[in-house]
């Protein structure tokens, strides 16, 4: 039986070492500054303006309230997954006027984001000052704190490529497998937010077969999905006491390759 992988790493290790306290410093600063930059432009009516924020706000409503409400109205050239989270909060007629309805959704982004900036900081440098450096580059960026204020799609999708970049470098620390598919959750979800989501996915892929053998052109030619394929079979047929896969033929041609090639050759006794 094989013994399965701690999810603890160094990073989580130290993070959890930092104390509750750090940790609660930076919720707070988070949410304070969350919420000062949706006051800081809503109360100069800058967070409505743009063209795309009030398409957004349009869509999220149609899909319950509209002459043809449902799944109908989900087929735009907008991407759905901003405008069912804002659908809800755009039924209320003073949050889908002002546009406060998008801009909630968007400052939870921020700020989850944030959050998830932070801890990847910790974790990666093992150090709390880097951590501060990250989450305070972050918060501060002009940009960020605008658009955190708007009902546009923009924070919700960098919200969940960092969540993609996050939950690799935690597989990639650990081999838990619950990273890794937080990991392929978010990418998903990144590619019906913003068609710049569909840019990342394949760059996160590469990341499953590459971090279980070493970079090389004759790995990634050899069908390296089916090689971890194989792997995953052979591990649950021992896991069962079933035999072990057969050793390849000497010569043959196959296109595992390796830890499960290794394995192939392995056989009871």
């Amino acid at each position: 039986m094989s013994e399965p992988v701690p999810e603890s790493t160094p990073g989580t290790q130290y993070a959890a070492r930092s104390g509750l306290r750090h940790s609660l410093a930076a919720c707070f600063v988070i949410v304070a500054a969350a919420a000062l930059t949706l006051y800081l432009f809503y109360s100069r009516g800058l967070t409505n303006l743009y063209g795309d924020g009030i398409a957004h706000m349009e869509g999220a409503r149609r899909l319950l309230d509209s002459l043809t409400p449902g799944y109908a109205e989900i087929g735009t050239v907008w991407l759905p997954l901003y405008h069912l989270l804002v659908a809800p909060l755009a039924v209320n007629d003073f949050l889908w006027r002002s546009g406060l309805g998008g801009s909630l959704v968007s400052e939870a982004a921020f700020a989850v984001a944030a959050w998830f900036i932070y801890r990847l900081a910790l974790e990666m440098n093992r150090s709390r000052a880097s951590a501060w450096v990250a989450l305070a580059a972050f918060l501060l960026c002009p940009s960020m704190m605008y658009l955190a204020s708007t009902p546009l799609a923009e924070p919700l999708t960098l919200l969940l490529a960092v969540l993609t970049v996050y939950g690799l470098f935690r597989y990639r620390e650990s081999g838990a497998a619950r990273a890794l598919l937080g990991a392929a959750v978010a990418a998903f979800s990144g590619t019906l937010a913003r068609y710049d989501g569909w840019f990342l996915l394949p760059f996160a892929a590469l990341q499953r077969p590459t971090a279980l053998r070493p970079w090389t052109i004759v790995n990634l030619a050899a069908h390296p999905v089916l090689a971890d394929q194989a792997e995953l079979i052979d591990r649950r047929r021992r896991q069962q006491g079933l035999p072990a896969a057969p050793a390849p033929v000497p010569g043959a041609r196959c296109a595992v390759t390796g830890p499960a090639a290794a394995r192939a050759g392995e056989g009871p006794g």
